[in-house]
C-alpha cells in the first residue's frame, strides 16, 4: 500500500444523524464524525480515496457524501457525474478545482460548514435535480456558471459578507421564484451592476431574456446604490424589497410590467426619474 494514499470508510449511526469516518493516515486511524441532512431516509456506506490532505476520487457511486472536517483540498472533477443525492462539504476545505459536482444529475441538496469561502467555476454546473444549497456565512465568492442549468432550485439566500458572484451564476435557474442578493450585479463596488447578470446576461438591455419567468421575489439585503436601468426589463418580477438603500438611479424599474410592490427600509435621499 501506499502510504500516501488515503482510503476513508464510513460506517452509519443507528440513528441515522451522522456518518463516521475512518481514515488510515501513514498507519494511524482517524475517526471523524460528519452530521447529515435531517431528509435523508437512506444511507449507504461511502469510500472516498485520498492523497496527502487532497480528495482525489470517489471510489464507487455511492448517495450520500460527507466530506470529513480536515479536508482542505478537492480535486478538479473528483465527483463529476457520480449519483449521489445529498452532499455536505465542511469548513476545513481551502481549494476546490472547477467542474467539481457538475453533472451530478441525482443530486437533490448541498450544504456547506461554517469557514468555507469560495464556491469555483462550474462547481454544480447541470445539477437539474438540486432543490436545496445552504450557503455558509463565510462564503465570499461564487464563480461563474456556478449553479447553471440547476433547473429545481426555487430559492436562494446568498449571506451577506459575499463580495463576488460570477457571470451566469444562476443561468438557467428556471424553477427559481425567489433570491435574496447582498448587492445587484457581480459585487459591491458597482461593476456590472444590473440585474440580470448572474443569469448571464450580457448588459442591462436584454436582460429581460435570461432571468427565470418563474422569479417574482427579490430581496437585496445591502445595496447603498441602486445604479441606473438595474432592474430594467425585469418584466415577471413582483416585489422588490431593498434594505439600507441611499440613491436609486435613473430608470432602474423601467419596464417592469409585472411589478406590484418596492418596499425601502432604509430611507431613499437620492431618487431617479
Amino acid at each position: 500500500n501506499d502510504d500516501n494514499i488515503i482510503y476513508g470508510k464510513s460506517h452509519i449511526s443507528r440513528s441515522l444523524d451522522a456518518v463516521v469516518f475512518q481514515a488510515y493516515v501513514n498507519g494511524n486511524r482517524t475517526d471523524f464524525v460528519s452530521e447529515v441532512f435531517d431528509n435523508i431516509v437512506k444511507l449507504t456506506e461511502k469510500s472516498l480515496i485520498y492523497k496527502d490532505d487532497k480528495v482525489i476520487d470517489f471510489a464507487n457511486d455511492r448517495e450520500v457524501i460527507a466530506l470529513p472536517e480536515g479536508i482542505k483540498y478537492i480535486e478538479e472533477r473528483a465527483f463529476y457525474g457520480y449519483d449521489m443525492t445529498h452532499v455536505y462539504i465542511p469548513g476545513s476545505v481551502e481549494f476546490m478545482g472547477e467542474d467539481q459536482f457538475a453533472n451530478c444529475m441525482k443530486l437533490l441538496s448541498v450544504s456547506f460548514g461554517e469557514g468555507f469561502e469560495e464556491i469555483p467555476s462550474n462547481a454544480f454546473c447541470n445539477c437539474p435535480s438540486l432543490e436545496y444549497v445552504n450557503f455558509p456565512d463565510t462564503l465570499k465568492k461564487i464563480g461563474y456558471s456556478s449553479f447553471r442549468h440547476c433547473a429545481s432550485l426555487k430559492n436562494i439566500e446568498i449571506p451577506y459578507d459575499v463580495e463576488l458572484i460570477g457571470s451566469g451564476a444562476f443561468y438557467g435557474c428556471i424553477s427559481l421564484e425567489s433570491i435574496i442578493l447582498p448587492f445587484v450585479g457581480s459585487d459591491p463596488y458597482d461593476s456590472n451592476d444590473y440585474f440580470g447578470y448572474i443569469f448571464g446576461a450580457d448588459s442591462y438591455s436584454d436582460q429581460n431574456q435570461s432571468i427565470p419567468t418563474s422569479l417574482k421575489d427579490v430581496l437585496i439585503n445591502y445595496e447603498e446604490d441602486i445604479s441606473d436601468y438595474a432592474f430594467y426589463k425585469c418584466s415577471n418580477i413582483e416585489t422588490i424589497n431593498l434594505n439600507y438603500c441611499d440613491t436609486i438611479g435613473n430608470n432602474a424599474f423601467q419596464n417592469c410590467t409585472s411589478l406590484v410592490s418596492v418596499k425601502i427600509t432604509n430611507g431613499v435621499y437620492i431618487l431617479g426619474k
